[in-house]
């Protein structure tokens, strides 16, 4: 039953979340900045978690807006082909550990940009600067 629940954060902690997430204006500039050189990590451990479903698509289901109602709207899911499957693994296990968008196992170097742009849209994800790589 764990896995049809939405992920939820306590108030204390998703406002923890959104002051690391970037500004629009910000958003938009390190959208365009992302490549596969750019340094990743998820937001906040249990902000997000994924499954397959049986059409052989993967689901995203994050907690960014949500309550606890467990019969909400169902917004805030985001669908993926299946073989996106082990880089969002990568990306949501390895947390806080930092990853390369280059480093995304079994995608194109296009997949890898396209994959990491949209988490980062999302606000799942955070471009780590250099200096912070560890």
């Amino acid at each position: 039953i764990r896995y049809r629940v939405r992920p939820f954060l306590p108030q204390s902690q998703l406002q923890s979340v959104k002051l690391r997430q970037p500004s629009t204006q910000a958003q938009i500039h390190n959208k365009h900045m992302l490549d596969r050189d750019t340094s990743i990590k998820l937001v906040a451990e249990g902000v997000a978690r994924y499954k397959l479903h049986d059409d052989d698509t993967i689901v995203v289901s994050h907690c960014l807006a949500n309550t606890r109602n467990a019969l909400g709207d169902g917004g805030e899911d985001i669908e993926f082909q299946s073989k996106f499957g082990a880089s969002i693994e990568t990306i949501f296990t390895g947390y806080p550990k930092v990853v390369r968008v280059g480093d995304l196992p079994e995608l194109s170097d296009s997949e890898q940009v396209w994959l990491s742009r949209q988490l980062f849209e999302a606000g799942l994800i955070m471009i780590v600067p250099e200096t912070e790589d560890a």
